[in-house]
């Protein structure tokens, strides 16, 4: 299976009601200068009837999974070719990444959309984000998106929705949820939308090449992913589906600082958003960081694991590749 499918579709046009307040305008619109997600009672509705014009929408998107602990990587890249540029340098590592010219994300804000849950279910997830962005770990991106500054990925806020999560979600599901809250806020490299689901929610898709469904092995594959989607109304939209993590296959184990729930949706969470920042638009033609045998930067670490410490507050989480040291660290 490829790594990336492309998904074609007629443009139509659609009406979806904005779940948050108006901001930004325009594929490439910047960020509102509010930083607050509204949530209203027991979550502001998003009709999965709109899913099927919404999915219309789509001209194009791509995703890259987190396989099932103990898989090998779900898919591959078409063979690309080492970038002309490099030259063979004895200290080069044969798990290095490789840039091969696609984009990076120097600075961004994060939004997490709750589905059906208050954020407190997943252990509230912005408390490991927060500590993440003011910590050392988050300057392992340095190296590879050439800024070195403090502050530049910042908690942007949250929202809690309503959906209908009965049967197994697909793409369009996914591209209606992230649409209904990209409408009002930043599109392209400005913000990464994190998509919480959560336990007993079964999950599909073509974009990622597989099944999050832990109440079918047989079908079971991945267990979180990050993509992009290309709207022909808002423009390019980076997001990540962040299934139930406390789950075997999918967890971190027990003995971590903050328990099972925490430490695994935490570990995750930071595995695609470092991928996410590295390599954000997945594409075969525009590919960043990424090598060609072990993956992106998450994937090289995803099974080795450890405690750190981020902005004070102590994380059982996965490690992340740095070509520095070449090696799995928590900091460059």
């Amino acid at each position: 299976m490829k790594r990336h499918l492309r998904i074609a579709a007629a443009i139509a046009s659609s009406a979806l009601v904005g779940v948050l307040i108006a901001g930004c305008g325009g594929a490439g619109g910047t960020i509102p200068t509010t930083t607050a997600l509204p949530a209203s009672g027991n979550g502001a509705p998003v009709d999965q009837g709109n899913a099927a014009s919404v999915a219309q929408l789509v001209t194009d998107a791509h995703a890259y999974a987190m396989p099932l602990e103990g898989r090998p990587l779900l898919t591959q890249l078409h063979p690309v070719t080492e970038p002309g540029t490099v030259v063979p340098d004895a200290t080069r590592h044969p798990m290095d990444l490789t840039n091969y010219g696609g984009p990076t994300v120097p600075s961004t804000l994060y939004y997490d959309i709750y589905v059906n849950q208050p954020g407190s279910y997943w252990g509230t997830p912005s408390t490991f984000q927060t500590n993440l962005a003011n910590s050392t770990m988050i300057h392992l991106i340095d190296q590879y998106v050439g800024q070195t500054g403090n502050a530049r990925y910042t908690f942007g806020g949250s929202t809690q929705i309503s959906y209908n999560t009965s049967g197994t979600l697909h793409d369009a599901d996914i591209f209606n949820i992230v649409h209904s809250v990209a409408l009002s806020h930043g599109r392209g490299t400005t913000a990464i939308y994190n998509v919480f689901f959560a336990q007993g929610v079964n999950q599909c898709s073509t974009s990622a090449g597989g099944c999050y469904s832990p109440s079918n092995t047989a079908t079971w594959t991945y267990c979180a992913y990050h993509g992009d989607a290309t709207y022909s109304d808002i423009g390019k939209v980076l997001y990540s589906v962040e299934p139930y993590q406390a789950v075997s296959g999918c967890d971190v184990g027990s003995g971590g600082p903050n328990g099972n729930l925490i430490d695994s949706t935490s570990s995750t969470l930071s595995h695609e958003t470092f991928e996410t920042i590295t390599d954000p638009y997945v594409a075969d033609n525009n590919v960043a960081w990424y090598n060609n045998r072990y993956g992106e930067i998450g994937d090289e670490c995803a099974s080795s694991r450890g405690t750190v410490s981020l902005n004070g507050h102590s994380y059982l989480i996965q490690k992340e590749y740095t070509n520095y040291s070449h090696a799995c660290a928590f900091a460059k």
